[in-house]
C-alpha cells in the first residue's frame, strides 16, 4: 500500500462523544507547537517530571545523569526501600538524588563503577541502553535499520536496534536508505523525555479486528456500514493481514488491514487509500509535512495508546488515538481523530471541529 492520510481513511469509515483530557504542561519556554510536546506533557501528567520553580522546562538543556535517575525511578514506580549502596565515590548517601540514584543501582540499570558523575551528560547510545534494559524492550526482527553510523562491533548496537525496532527512538534520514543513529549525540532534556514517554507508552497490540465477528458501524446515515471479514494472509514473515468486505446501503466495498515493517495500515486494498502509524504504537509527532508544498501536507501524531473510550453502551480500554491535521485549500487546517481498540481494530472517528463520531462502533456479531 502506498502513503496515505487519515483524513481520507475518515471519508471511508463515513453521537457525540466525550474523553477528559488530562492536564497539559504549561511551562512558558514549551510551546503548543513544540514537536515533542506530545511526550512532555505525558510525563507531567504521570508525575515524572515538574519543571522548574520559574515555570520553565528548559527542553534545550543538556539533561545530567542524576536527572535521568529521577526521571526514571518515577517512571519505573521503584521502590526506595531495601536499597543497595552503589559506592559511587562522588554519590554519597547524603546527596539529595541519592536515593533515586541507588533505586536504578538495585534494580540493576546502572551498573557497578569508581564513579557515577551525576552532572555529566549522556550520549543517544547510552540512553538507548538504559532505557533498552529498563523496560525490557524485545527484539522486532522485522523492523531492524540499517544505520550507517553504527555496525554491528559497536557495543550499543544492540540497544539501538531495540529502542529503534520498538519506535522508542528513531535515526535520522539523509536519502534512501540513508539513515544514521548519532550515537555519541548528547541529549537535551527534551530528547530524553521524548524517549522515555514512548518507551512509557509503547504497546505492541496489533489492533485488527477478530475475524470471527462481523463488525457493525454508526456512520449519521439512515444505514449502518457492516463489515464482513473475506480472507486472512497473517503468519508469513510475522504479517497480520486480513481482508474485508464493506456494505453500506448498495455500496460494496474492499478493507484491509495490515501489520508488517513497522507499520501498521488500513484501507482500501491496491488503491494506496487508508492511513499508514509506525508500530509499535508508541506516541508523539510521527509525520509532519504541513506548509510543505510536498505531495502531502499533514501531521500525523500518536495522542494516547492507552486511553479508556465509551461508545453507547460498550467501553474500551487500552485505545489508540491517532490525530491527523491536514492542510486544505482554503488554507486552513482540520483535525481528524482514530480510535483503535484491540481486537476491533477502528471503532470511531470524530472531527476536532464539531466533537462528534463521523463513524463509530454499534456493535459485532459472531459468524
Amino acid at each position: 500500500m502506498k502513503k496515505i492520510t487519515i483524513s481520507v481513511l475518515a471519508l471511508l469509515l463515513a453521537v457525540i462523544f466525550t474523553v477528559t483530557p488530562a492536564s497539559a504542561s504549561n511551562f512558558k519556554d514549551v510551546s503548543s507547537k513544540h514537536t515533542l510536546k506530545i511526550e512532555i506533557d505525558y510525563l507531567v501528567e504521570t508525575g515524572v517530571i515538574g519543571g522548574y520553580p520559574d515555570g520553565t522546562f528548559k527542553p534545550n538543556q543538556l539533561i545530567q545523569k542524576k536527572h535521568i535517575a529521577k526521571m526514571m525511578a518515577a517512571a519505573l514506580q521503584l521502590p526506595k526501600d531495601q536499597l543497595k549502596h552503589p559506592n559511587y565515590k562522588d554519590v554519597s548517601r547524603s546527596h539529595p538524588y541519592y536515593e533515586d540514584i541507588a533505586a536504578l543501582y538495585t534494580a540493576g540499570i546502572f551498573s557497578d563503577a569508581p564513579y557515577f558523575k551525576p552532572d555529566s551528560y549522556i550520549s543517544r547510545a547510552f540512553m538507548a541502553k538504559i532505557l533498552a534494559e529498563a523496560f525490557d524492550l524485545k527484539s522486532i526482527a522485522q523492523n531492524s535499520v540499517t544505520y550507517k553510523d553504527v555496525n554491528q562491533s559497536n557495543p550499543f548496537y544492540r540497544y539501538i536496534q531495540l529502542v529503534s525496532m520498538n519506535q522508542v527512538a528513531t535515526g535520522y534520514t539523509h536519502g534512501y536508505n540513508d539513515m544514521s543513529f548519532q550515537p555519541n549525540k548528547i541529549l537535551t532534556r527534551a530528547h530524553f523525555s521524548a524517549f522515555l514517554a514512548r518507551a512509557m507508552t509503547l504497546n505492541k497490540d496489533t489492533y485488527t479486528p477478530n475475524p470471527s465477528y462481523t463488525y457493525y458501524y454508526d456512520t449519521g446515515s439512515s444505514s449502518q456500514e457492516r463489515l464482513v471479514f473475506e480472507s486472512n494472509n497473517s503468519g508469513r514473515d510475522n504479517i497480520v493481514e486480513t481482508f474485508w468486505k464493506s456494505y453500506q446501503g448498495s455500496e460494496v466495498g474492499k478493507r484491509v488491514y495490515n501489520v508488517r515493517d513497522g507499520q501498521w495500515a488500513y484501507g482500501i486494498p491496491n488503491t494506496g487509500i487508508g492511513t499508514f502509524i509506525p508500530h509499535p504504537f508508541t506516541i508523539g509527532v510521527k509525520r509532519d509535512t504541513l506548509r510543505s508544498n510536498g505531495y502531502s501536507n499533514e501531521k500525523i501524531e500518536v495522542l494516547e495508546t492507552n486511553a479508556t473510550i465509551k461508545i453507547g453502551k460498550t467501553t474500551f480500554d487500552n485505545v489508540v488515538v491517532i490525530q491527523e491535521t491536514t492542510l486544505n485549500n482554503t488554507g486552513s487546517l482540520n483535525a481528524i481523530k482514530i480510535y483503535l481498540a484491540p481486537d476491533y481494530g477502528v471503532i470511531g472517528s470524530s472531527s476536532n471541529r464539531t466533537n462528534k463520531f463521523l463513524q463509530s462502533f454499534s456493535h459485532r456479531i459472531a459468524r
